[in-house]
Formats: C-alpha cells, sequence, structure tokens
C-alpha cells in the first residue's frame, strides 16, 4: 500500500459522469416532453443538437457546475476538430443552417451577474460582452449581435426534470407497470446515443419502448420483488441533512449510502482496487469479515465510484428459493436491455439464500457482476458450490499497516490531542478489534467502551428506571446479531415506564434508534450493541434466559434461529430451558422451523463436542479427507 492511500473522498473526481448525467437527464427530457416532431442530435456539435425538417433549430450547452455560470465557462466548453471554441461554433452553425436561431445554456444553479444582466436586458453589459466576443473571440460585429440575440437560457433542476421523465414515460401503455425501469432503459438510450452519435426522435424512442415494453409485462419476478427486496441504490435515502449524518457517522452508526455520498468515509484505496478487479475477474466478489470492519461502507463506495446509481440494484433480503427464483427472474429480464449494471447483496444476518441466486443466475448462462458483503458467521453457515459459480472471497480486516496508516493520515497536519504516536494508539486500541473501533478512538480520543460506559455511568447516577435499562439491554441483545425488534412486542414483553421516553433518550445517546415507520427498535451497529450489551451485563442483574425468551417474542420470525444459535454457542442452557423454547408461543410456521432447525444444530453440535477426540483421533491418522 502507497503511503497516499488514505484521504477523504472526493467529489471532483465524480464531476465528469456528474455532468454527463445531467447531460443525458435534460436530452431524455427533452425527448419525451417533444410536441414538435423534432429529431435529437447527443453529442453532436454541441450536448444537443435539435433539427427539424432537417434544419438545425436550436443547439443547447447543458452546464452543471457548482459555481455561478459565467462567460468564461462558456468560452471555455469543448473545442471542435477544427479548433472552434463554442462561439466560433454557434457562428459556423449559423452559416451552415442561416434559420438556426435559438442557443439555448441549460443551467442548474445560478447565473454569475454580468449573465443575469445580459438576460435583463441591460445595454451596458450586451455591449460589454458583444465587444469581448469581437476582441477576443475573433467574431465580425454582426455575428457577436445575432448570437447575442439567439442566446436563452433556462434554468432546471434534476428533480424537475427526473420529475417530468416519470410522468410521461408511466402514460406509456408498454410500460405502466414499470415507469422508473423504463426511465433508466430511457438514459441508457440517450447515453448509447451520445457515444455512437446517433439521433432519435420521440416516435423512435416509442417504438424502442413499445418493444421494451412487451418484454416488461413478462418479467413476473421483477414486479414481484421490485421495492421490496430490489431496489435501485439511487432510491436509497434518508432524509438528514450533512452535519445530522456526520455526527452519527463519527458515532459509529452502519453505514447507509447517504454516508458514502457526503464523503465521510475514508478512502480505503487498496481494498478498493482488490474489490475492483475481482468484479473485473469473477461472477461474485464476496467481501467477508467480522461486524465493523467496514465491508459496507467500501462496497458502497465502490459502487458509487465505479457506475451510475441507476444502474445498481440492491438486493436487501433473500429468505426463500422461491423469491430467489424471482430474483433471478428478474435480474436475466433486467440483462436484455441493460448493458451494465451491477447486483450488490448485503446479506442480512441468518441469510444464506444468496448462495442459491448465484447458482441460479449461473445455470441460466446469466454473466452479470454481483457485488456481496456478508459477515463471517453467515458465510460460514451458507452452503456453497465453488465449482458452479466462478467467485473470490475477501477477507477484508484491519491490519497493524493499515491502522498505521489511517493514524498517519490524521495526524499529516498537526499533532493527534491524545495519542503521539501509532504505537500510543495501537496500545490503547489493543492491537486486535474491528476497523471501526480504532477510528472512532481517533476521531473521539477514547475507545468506545469508554465512551458507552461514561454513558450508562451517567444516566446510572441520574437514576433513570431500571426497566429503561432492560430495554436498552433487549435490544443490544438482538441488535448485536443484526436484529431489530417490534416496538408494539416490546411493549407487551416489558414492563417500562415512559416507554417512549426511553427510546427517545437512548436515540439521542446514539444508543439506540427507531426505524422510520416507528415500529421497530434497532441497534445503531452491530459493534456498538455487542459493547453495550456487555457493559450493561456489568451494572445491572438480568437473567440472559429471560432475555432471550423475551428476544423471541419480539423479533422477525427470520432471525429466531439467529438468536437460538447464538444463545446455545455462548451461554449454558439446560433442558428446561430447550422446554421452555420449544413450547413458546411463535408468531407463525417459519419460526417454528427456526426453532426446529436450531435445535437440530444443537444436537449436532453437542454429538461433535462429545466425541471430539474421537474425530481428533482419526484425523491425525487418517486426515481430513
Amino acid at each position: 500500500m502507497d503511503e497516499a492511500v488514505f484521504i477523504k473522498s472526493d467529489i471532483g473526481a465524480q464531476a465528469a459522469w456528474k455532468g454527463f448525467s445531467s447531460q443525458t437527464l435534460y436530452i431524455a427530457y427533452r425527448l419525451v416532453t417533444d410536441i414538435q416532431g423534432c429529431e435529437y442530435y447527443p453529442e453532436d456539435i454541441e450536448d444537443l443538437v435539435v433539427k427539424y425538417n432537417g434544419e438545425v433549430i436550436e443547439a443547447v450547452q447543458v452546464k452543471n457546475i457548482t459555481a455561478d455560470l459565467t462567460v468564461s465557462h462558456l468560452s471555455s466548453t469543448k473545442t471542435s476538430k477544427g479548433g472552434e471554441g463554442f462561439f466560433k461554433r454557434m457562428r459556423s452553425l449559423h452559416y451552415k443552417y442561416p434559420n438556426f436561431k435559438t442557443i439555448k445554456v441549460v443551467y442548474f444553479r445560478d447565473l454569475g451577474v454580468e449573465l443575469q444582466d445580459l438576460e435583463k436586458g441591460d445595454e451596458k453589459t450586451i455591449e460589454s460582452i458583444r465587444a469581448k466576443l469581437v476582441d477576443n473571440h475573433g467574431l465580425l460585429d454582426a455575428d457577436a449581435e445575432w448570437l447575442l440575440d439567439s442566446l436563452k437560457f433556462e434554468k432546471v433542476e434534476e428533480k424537475q426534470l427526473t420529475d417530468g421523465i416519470h410522468q410521461q414515460i408511466k402514460s406509456y401503455m408498454p410500460v405502466m407497470a414499470a415507469p422508473y425501469l423504463a426511465q433508466s432503459l430511457l438514459v441508457q438510450y440517450i447515453s448509447k446515443l451520445s457515444k455512437e452519435k446517433g439521433y432519435t426522435c420521440l416516435n423512435s424512442w416509442k417504438e424502442e419502448i413499445h418493444k421494451i415494453g412487451t418484454s416488461i409485462a413478462g418479467i413476473d419476478g421483477y414486479f414481484k420483488e421490485y421495492d421490496k427486496s430490489l431496489i435501485r441504490l439511487s432510491e436509497l435515502t434518508i432524509n438528514k441533512d450533512y452535519s445530522e449524518l456526520k455526527d452519527e457517522f463519527l458515532q459509529g452508526v452502519s453505514a447507509h449510502p447517504m454516508h458514502i455520498r457526503s464523503n465521510l468515509d475514508l478512502l480505503r484505496t487498496t481494498w478498493i482496487e482488490e474489490i475492483k478487479n475481482s468484479v473485473v475477474n469473477y461472477d461474485a466478489t464476496i467481501v467477508k469479515g467480522v461486524s465493523g470492519q467496514g465491508k459496507s461502507t467500501l462496497c458502497y463506495r465502490y459502487l458509487l465510484d465505479t457506475y451510475p446509481e441507476e444502474f445498481v440494484f440492491c438486493i436487501r433480503s433473500i429468505i426463500s428459493e422461491g423469491q430467489a427464483q424471482n430474483l433471478a427472474s428478474a435480474l436475466v429480464a433486467l440483462s436484455k436491455y441493460l448493458d451494465d449494471f451491477v447486483v450488490y447483496i448485503d446479506v442480512q444476518p441468518g441469510e444464506n439464500r444468496w448462495a442459491y441466486l448465484l447458482q441460479e443466475l449461473q445455470m441460466r448462462g446469466i454473466n452479470i457482476p454481483i457485488l456481496i458483503s456478508i459477515r463471517d458467521e453467515d458465510y460460514n453457515i451458507t452452503s456453497f458450490n465453488g465449482k458452479e459459480v466462478k467467485y473470490n472471497v475477501i477477507e477484508l480486516e484491519l491490519t497493524e499497516d493499515e491502522a498505521h496508516r489511517i493514524y498517519d493520515f490524521y495526524t499529516e497536519n498537526k499533532p493527534h490531542a491524545t495519542f503521539r504516536t501509532f504505537e500510543d494508539a495501537w496500545n490503547v486500541y489493543g492491537g486486535k478489534g474491528p476497523f471501526i473501533e480504532f477510528v472512532y478512538l481517533l476521531t473521539n480520543n477514547q475507545t468506545l467502551t469508554q465512551r458507552i460506559e461514561q454513558q450508562i455511568d451517567a444516566m446510572m447516577l441520574e437514576r433513570i428506571p431500571d426497566s429503561w435499562l432492560e430495554l436498552l439491554h433487549l435490544v443490544c441483545f438482538t441488535g448485536s446479531l443484526g436484529c431489530s425488534v417490534d416496538f408494539s412486542d416490546v411493549k407487551g414483553v416489558l414492563k417500562c415506564d415512559s416507554m417512549n421516553a426511553a427510546v427517545k433518550r437512548f436515540a439521542d445517546e446514539y444508543l439506540l434508534r427507531i426505524t422510520t415507520d416507528g415500529n421497530r427498535l434497532d441497534a445503531l451497529h452491530p459493534v456498538r450493541a455487542n459493547i453495550i450489551y456487555n457493559v450493561l451485563r456489568t451494572k445491572i442483574v438480568i437473567n440472559v434466559r429471560d432475555v432471550l425468551m423475551k428476544a423471541l417474542k419480539c423479533v422477525e420470525s427470520k432471525y429466531v434461529g439467529i438468536i437460538l444459535i447464538e444463545y446455545f454457542t455462548n451461554y449454558e442452557y439446560s433442558w428446561d430451558d430447550i422446554q421452555m423454547i420449544a413450547k413458546n408461543d411463535y408468531s407463525d410456521w417459519i419460526a417454528f422451523g427456526k426453532v426446529i432447525r436450531a435445535i437440530l444444530w444443537l444436537e449436532v453440535k453437542r454429538y461433535v463436542e462429545s466425541n471430539i477426540h474421537c474425530f481428533k483421533k482419526i484425523i491425525k491418522e487418517k486426515g481430513k479427507g
């Protein structure tokens, strides 16, 4: 790894794609809202040239920049093969097409003062810019006057364009059921035309969308799974401002695409390059590691920097083979029309049907790049045949070398406030643990455990109700395993005083959170939850079996098995415990099935443990076989 491996993610690297997507979006909007029957030429002499009956009637320059738009921004646009800048290109186009009389500049932010005055018709400004065109750009007086008379400005917003496209597309009968998919295909259609220097018109697009729509109508899996388990990366948003996102990210919450879009992450170049190379060379790339190593953060960063968000399809959950088949059908159908898209699976705790999905795609001969992030424990319980799918595993971990580079990044401009050397920080950290804990140590001058202990001690000094701590203990018991609890069910199993006040207090302290729909309580991150859980165990007396039985009544059915295996693995249990678990009143057959599987797993575990000496002897004599 080179010394500059850790840098704050830079939106400047995305500027080229942003400009292109804004341009493409505008052209798509113009196409679907056309009422004249014009022909549209993307990336011609300008970003867009519009013709009617073979004659140029309009040339469009699309500018999406962060600064106020000025004359110099226009004059610095792309140069033609003949060495002509923007203004001379417009003059040449006018000479060729005398009836051409509309030069449109589309902008997304604001005009500079000079262009504002030009738009208002201020005579002094008009004369000043005319002189610049003559003196600095070699235009004749008549050409300069024509250009200024022809120059129009149009301010747009990306949401306005997107909404306008959506409104038009959803009226097309062939794609009424999947307008957002059609919208994505339209953007790709325009992008392809731009590369090929082709042209289109509304009728051509309607013919194309009719072909696509006929096929879309048969994408049963797509309709069943879209917006449930299948969603585009661009749609994963949360309504929080930058300061809110920064505060929670520094507290070690689970990564969300909004954190990465806000460039709050550290760019771990070496790992990103490893992911990039793997995606190119393998059908599937699996990024695995313990909780807190930054798996999701790395994957989101790679995806955001590599693909347009519209063409990143995220799979949030796969709980059955039937669902995996639906998803496979949807992805197969998408592959017929999308040339360059990627699938991201952030495997949820206890789920292993992702492997079945990969095998389904392989059997159908579909080669779609698939990126997977998964915890070690979930990877280990998945039955996976590497002969059927060409995949690569990236073992994510924080090494001492990487930690040293992180420290150097934070101390590049000034010494650390607490840790004068890397060795000091590394020793306090303990030399082992997840990435999230080391970064928290450097940014907060204390370990995450120390911070949480302080918070809980302070609340206990306030004499908050014991029932509040029981609530936090329950949420973190399940949260350490990546599971949430139902708010209403918790109210039923806990006699908690002023539960709403407790939830608000813990949320303000970054100890738990309530989901946006208000139905579930969740930990901010499994690592944080595990620390809180273990700290509470040293502060209050709680019967773990009681916590387990309450948790089984509050979690989704799919998580029941995970919780039981955790209990059987890490706590002492009795036959009475197993009977209580078996007799518990579960909400559905899925939960009952998970209980049976967990008990069968326990029997196998007990058998192996009872006979481990025999297994070791056989392995020693015969090998692993």
